[in-house]
């Protein structure tokens, strides 16, 4: 990886590279971490109980580099549960906390915690476009205090696009399901028009942003005469 630019991960491996890439310490400062507990916030969409599977691995890349909770690790968890404006008050709370080092999930979470903690590394996960969405000055030169892993919409979107042409080559018409809500997502809808435009096919917005709306989208999508969703 070159700053953020880093290819698309699958997000449990994601989840534990960036997270130990920050935690690296020199020798002299691994002799010394018995003296004291780090504490890790992780700040994340889902509840514990549903994101269960990332938070055992992350616990067992943080074993591997010699961090055990009850040991020399304490984990402050905090979940929005899909409630994006809980974000900047979650990190409050963890900065309340006297975490060391963040691991934040989705570029929303990653802003507010931005937002909070200016002296508090940030890793990012599953970001979207971090220049554009204004989480970094720049690839190469990010500054502040957030690193982690990044998608390139642009880049994601033309190939989603492409691929769905080769799954259904009679697809004139595209429709987007997305939560225009977040940030990220209204971005990501910019690029997937211009996409759609490069391929010569139409793109037809659908902004869901509840599990309620869900359902009701896809006769959004009959009636506006979409072949396709993404």
């Amino acid at each position: 990886c070159k700053g953020l630019h880093c290819r698309p991960m699958i997000a449990r491996r994601s989840f534990i590279a960036g997270s130990l890439g920050l935690l690296s310490q020199p020798v002299w400062a691994q002799e010394r971490k018995a003296e004291r507990i780090v504490r890790v916030g992780v700040l994340d969409p889902l509840p514990p109980a549903i994101n269960a599977g990332n938070i055992d691995q992350l616990r067992r890349g943080l074993r591997g580099a010699g961090y055990s909770e009850g040991k020399n690790l304490a984990i402050e968890y905090r979940a929005s549960d899909g409630r994006a404006g809980r974000y900047d008050r979650l990190a409050e709370e963890l900065v309340h906390a006297g975490v060391d080092v963040l691991i934040a999930r989705g570029t929303q979470a990653a802003l507010g915690a931005r937002n909070v903690m200016r002296d508090i590394p940030i890793v990012a996960l599953g970001v979207n476009d971090p220049v554009d969405t204004g989480l970094v000055a720049s690839l190469e030169r990010p500054g502040g205090n957030v690193t982690g892993i990044a998608f390139l919409i642009k880049d994601l979107e033309t190939r989603r696009v492409d691929v769905l042409r080769a799954l259904a080559p009679k697809t004139r018409r595209v429709a987007g399901l997305m939560n225009m809500g977040n940030p990220a997502i209204a971005h990501a809808w910019k690029m997937l028009e211009e996409a759609a435009r490069g391929f010569k096919l139409d793109a037809v917005l659908v902004d869901v942003r509840k599990r309620s709306q869900i359902e009701p989208a896809f006769d959004t999508v009959r009636e506006r005469e979409g072949d396709a969703v993404i």
